[in-house]
């Protein structure tokens, strides 16, 4: 080969390389664009909405959503996480409709089930306020499954704009219908409403752009090939429905536990907690993950997934684990000044969940990895682990300790995440010494971000 040629390869190569990035960075960067106002909209309205509620009733919605949660992330049985991963669009859309005829069929389940089982379930809880509650339980798993199913088709299709704008929606319409129904006194109810408008929020408008852009797709959708495209995906059920029960009991099962042994004022200060420091997360990871979910595939049939995990964890490193340990430093001295001197405590549980935090950013984002390697069960085989550290310990220091069960909750989520990690990188071959090549040049920012933390504690500690 002559000398030109391989320097037209080269540059070929380079090119190939830095449109990629480029590509990938843009993507991730309109998600995060678009959440991150998303997430201010939530933020802005947070130190209003813990101004008209109290930790009790924030308690109420923390149970509510861990009952939801628990059932809802099976709603469709997982079908839906395999929407863009066939080749065809076709199977893609069978994949879907499966989904949610799916999704419909367990939600009438879980009104039977709710309708006959109440007192039990009621007494299992220990707390009757969320009684009146329980039967949007059934209406709001149907909610979360459509809106899965939809989003993830515009995954596939790369439709991030649409995302976006849903976001917006969500967090606008949540955050108003929470703030409006406190100021009218509706209690628990004006939460948990604001939290379901924030839920449905942008389903009709996947919808609409579904109908209007991929009617030719939508027409391939047959009942027979419904299910044979089932039978072809089958380890998603099969392996991703134990996986993901395992991974949200291990962590709404301990804020059940907490209520019904500590108190609802405590899961209270735990979900506010949660959901500010779940804001960076949702920015960072949440953008990048959808973009690795839309391009994973890809990139493991041209033999290049490891390449571009390495790549997507240093991405990762490099936005966010800065921010992230500045919220978590700051955050003591911070909470009383914003959200209420009622709310000290949930500031401290912030400064206690950081690390796991920032280890769920990085396994959440590349988790998908798993699943287009075809090694669920090694990603239901770490789920089960970490329900056991998660909801074991929580239990344990329930019955031994009560005041701390809430820092237990913290540690027993940065171990469970530091062992899925774990388990993606060793499924990869990635080895510890490749991953710390990839990501040791980006601590400086980290560095920078601690160090300024640090300032502020101390210039807030001398004027207290």
């Amino acid at each position: 080969m002559k000398l030109s040629e391989i320097r037209k390869s080269a540059s070929q190569f380079v090119q190939d390389k830095l449109s990629k990035k480029s590509w990938f960075l843009r993507a991730a960067g309109a998600l995060a664009g678009g959440t991150a106002i998303a997430q201010i909209i939530t933020l802005l309205a947070l130190p209003i909405v813990t101004r008209i509620y109290t930790p009790k009733e924030f308690g109420v919605l923390a149970i509510f959503i861990s009952i939801l949660t628990s059932f809802s992330a099976i709603s469709c049985m997982r079908f839906e996480i395999a929407i863009p991963v066939p080749e065809k669009d076709g199977d893609a859309a069978n994949l879907m409709a499966l989904a949610l005829v799916i999704c419909l069929a367990i939600s009438l389940i879980s009104g039977v089930i709710l309708l006959l089982a109440q007192n039990h379930i009621l007494n299992f809880l220990g707390n009757q306020d969320i009684a009146k509650y329980l039967w949007l339980i059934p209406v709001s798993i149907a909610i979360l499954g459509f809106y899965s199913a939809l989003q993830f088709w515009s995954v596939r299709k790369k439709r991030y704009g649409a995302i976006v704008r849903t976001r917006f929606k969500q967090s606008f319409g949540g955050s108003a219908t929470q703030i409006l129904l406190g100021w009218l006194g509706w209690g628990g109810a004006g939460l948990i409403l604001g939290y379901l408008v924030n839920s449905a929020a942008g389903i009709l408008g996947f919808g609409r752009q579904i109908f209007r852009e991929d009617k030719d797709s939508l027409k391939k959708i047959r009942l027979k090939k419904m299910r044979e495209i089932g039978g072809k995906y089958i380890k998603y059920p099969k392996y991703s429905v134990l996986e993901v029960l395992a991974t949200n009991s291990a962590v709404q099962l301990p804020i059940i536990i907490m209520a019904a042994s500590v108190s609802s004022t405590e899961v209270g200060f735990v979900l506010l907690a949660s959901r500010v420091i779940a804001a960076p997360v949702g920015l960072i990871g949440g953008a990048i993950s959808q973009v690795y979910l839309s391009s994973a595939p890809k990139n493991f049939r041209e033999g290049k997934l490891v390449e571009f995990t390495l790549y997507v964890i240093n991405q990762i490193i490099k936005i966010g684990a800065g921010p992230l340990c500045f919220l978590g430093m700051i955050s003591p001295m911070v909470f009383p000044l914003v959200f209420g001197n009622d709310w000290r405590r949930a500031g401290m549980l912030l400064a206690w969940m950081t690390p796991w935090f920032l280890l769920q950013m990085i396994a959440t984002a590349i988790a998908m990895a798993l699943h287009v390697t075809d090694n669920q069960k090694a990603a239901l085989g770490a789920n089960i682990a970490g329900f056991v550290i998660r909801a074991g310990g929580v239990g344990a220091a329930a019955v031994v300790v009560p005041s701390i069960a809430s820092e237990v909750y913290a540690v027993s989520g940065f171990l469970f995440y530091s062992l899925y990690l774990a388990t993606i990188l060793v499924k990869l071959d990635i080895n510890f010494i490749s991953l710390v090549k990839a990501v040791h040049k980006n601590c400086k920012p980290l560095i920078l971000w601690i160090s300024v933390a640090i300032l502020i504690d101390v210039l807030l500690w001398s004027a207290s």
